[in-house]
This record gives structure tokens, C-alpha cells and sequence, in this order.
């Protein structure tokens, strides 16, 4: 999707993941089931990097890639349709909303879309019908 043919933005891990095989496993059955699966629970209680190891398992299963869209920070909940659509180099269109752009980008594609932080300021991922990807989202 992206315009330089990358498949993924993932950063390297800076570790080696060690345990948690259960959730590994049930993440990826709840990705194969479900468009959106969100992951709760105490700050520092590691959902960021079980994510994002859940995501870099996903890369060959995905054809249009794997995406880390980091929201944390994000003040305005307007602003995360802009970020997911930088992120995947999907242009604005004047006059029409950056959600609607992104649904009728991404209807056909297949990919699974990490949203980090995705509630810091009260904004939450929705699916939107017509969409397709699979979202994976943190709320802490």
C-alpha cells in the first residue's frame, strides 16, 4: 500500500520476546475471527510489544502488510484518520473526509493495522463499514 513497496513499518525489536505463548496465540485467533481486536490492560503490562510481536508473526500472512500507526500524543480524535492515512501514504482528497478516502482506499486491501495508544485522548478505533483491514488496537 505504501508508495515505497515496503509491506511494513514494524520497528527491529530491540529484544529478544520470551513467553507469553498463550496470548500470542490467542491474539492471532481473535485477528483470524474478528476485523478488530483491542488489547487492555495496565500501563507497562507489555501490550505494545505483545502487539507488536502478534504483528510482525502476521507480515507474510497480510498481502498488503502489516502497519504500526502510533496515535499516542494524538490530541484531537480528527486527527487519527489523517495519521493512519500518512502512515500508508494515502493522499486527502479536497472536500471529502480523510475517513471516507481511507474507506474507499482500503475496501479491497488486506491488511492488519496496529493502532498504539489508541485512546489517549478519548478517540477509540471504529470499524467502518465497507472497511477492510484488520485493526489491532491498545487501550491503556
Amino acid at each position: 500500500m505504501a508508495a515505497s513497496g515496503r509491506t511494513d513499518n514494524l520497528p527491529a525489536p530491540l529484544t529478544t520476546f520470551v513467553g507469553r505463548r498463550q496470548e500470542l496465540g490467542e491474539i492471532g485467533g481473535r485477528l483470524d475471527q474478528a476485523r478488530l481486536v483491542t488489547l487492555t490492560g495496565a500501563g507497562g503490562a507489555g501490550k505494545s510489544r505483545l502487539a507488536l510481536e502478534v504483528a510482525a508473526r502476521r507480515t507474510e500472512r497480510h498481502q498488503d502488510g502489516v502497519w504500526l500507526v502510533e496515535l499516542a500524543g494524538l490530541a484531537d480524535p480528527v486527527l487519527v484518520a489523517h495519521t493512519v492515512a500518512g502512515v500508508l501514504d494515502v493522499p486527502e482528497q479536497g472536500g471529502r473526509p480523510q475517513t471516507a478516502v481511507l474507506t474507499e482506499r482500503l475496501r479491497n486491501c488486506d491488511m492488519l493495522i496496529f493502532l498504539d495508544s489508541c485512546n489517549p485522548s478519548g478517540h477509540r478505533a471504529r470499524r467502518r463499514p465497507g472497511a477492510r483491514p484488520r485493526l489491532l488496537g491498545l487501550r491503556g
